[in-house]
């Protein structure tokens, strides 16, 4: 019987423990003299790097998206040589899975699961990719973004707050603030975790600290005219992948419009309902991790499938949009920005632009 693609993906995470364990014992079969083999708590992290490994490798065959597991590899290949890890342990330990997925799936599904991994590891053969920094020297407030992120990474949140205070209260337009300062500065200290220059609690405080700075802007973002139309906004991910969302949120409250933001991991019938409520005619989704795709349709598809919801526009956005091209189609969105100022554009080609 042909199984569907989210068949598979189900199998897959409701097996990842098993298939991680059963993995890492192959591993050392073929490997007798790969690192960790008497070291429990590498094996424990190996095994945790496996398991997110196969729930990639479920999304990707979800969608019917290599690129996802083939992007989640690249920036796990990276993380690893960071830490000093040697990459061809890491393709090895991917040779393994591929060979126990075989064996456990000998039909169908085995061999969809096949297909995408002997494609993610021939890429990942010649990769050789480098993470730049995302505060350029040549882009606006460069300077402001830098100074602003070393202060919050040795803590000094009211230096880093008051810096942004001054800055905002001098221009006509704080726009600049989210889109040359907050965006870099928290992308830049992901590439630092990923790096191994930063640690977990550093980015916590990082993006923690800017939820809060924003948040005292408010009172130069709400004002001017009103358009009377409703956004709403919400996100997939955990609550550390609301500060996109946040951002987005300001920029069109900035514009005229009323937002409505539910944060993290809504229930799809939640935000249905909230849609209607609301009377809203846009819905912005964000989506941080590659691995939150499905979760991401599911509300597309739930608002898809409501007739009296027909009127309503849906923007995507997040990471996963900027590294595979024309996801946002497959979903089945409207449109997607790359950036704050985008979405709010885009939005203005839709329902014209603030009066």
């Amino acid at each position: 019987m042909f199984a569907t693609r989210n068949e598979i993906r189900q199998v897959l995470l409701s097996d990842k423990r098993g298939l991680a364990r059963k993995t890492m014992v192959n591993y050392y079969k073929h490997f007798p003299n790969a690192p960790g083999q008497d070291n429990k708590m590498y094996q424990r992290k190996a095994r945790f790097d496996l398991e997110k490994t196969i729930e990639f490798l479920a999304e990707s065959i979800a969608i019917n998206r290599p690129e996802i597991f083939i992007n989640f590899l690249e920036w796990l290949m990276l993380t690893l040589k960071s830490l000093s890890f040697p990459t061809e342990d890491m393709l090895n330990s991917m040779l393994v899975l591929q060979q126990t997925l075989s064996a456990e799936y000998p039909g169908e599904k085995g061999e969809q699961m096949e297909k995408v991994l002997a494609m993610a590891l021939q890429r990942m053969w010649e990769y050789d990719g480098e993470l730049e920094t995302n505060i350029k020297s040549d882009a606006p407030l460069s300077d402001l973004a830098k100074t602003y992120l070393e202060h919050l990474l040795v803590g000094n949140r009211m230096q880093a707050r008051e810096m942004i205070v001054n800055y905002a209260h001098n221009v006509e337009d704080v726009r600049d603030l989210y889109l040359w300062v907050f965006q870099p500065a928290m992308r830049e200290v992901g590439r630092l975790w990923q790096m191994n220059e930063a640690t977990v609690a550093q980015e916590h405080y990082v993006t923690a600290a800017t939820q809060l700075i924003m948040s005292q802007l408010y009172p130069l973002i709400f004002g001017g005219e009103r358009r009377n139309q409703t956004m709403i906004a919400t996100c997939v991910g955990g609550e550390l992948h609301e500060v996109g969302m946040r951002m987005v949120s300001d920029f069109f409250e900035m514009d005229g419009w009323d937002t409505f933001f539910t944060g993290s991991n809504t229930p799809s019938s939640s935000i249905v309902t909230t849609l209607k409520q609301e009377d809203a005619v846009l819905l912005g989704v964000s989506a941080t991790m590659t691995s939150h795709i499905s979760s991401l349709s599911e509300i597309i598809e739930a608002v898809r499938s409501d007739s009296e919801l027909d009127h309503v526009k849906i923007l995507v956005g997040g990471y996963p949009f900027l590294v595979i091209d024309n996801l946002w189609k497959d979903l089945g969105a409207d449109g997607y920005g790359r950036d704050a100022n985008e979405a709010v554009l885009l939005a203005s080609d839709w329902f014209g632009s603030a009066a």
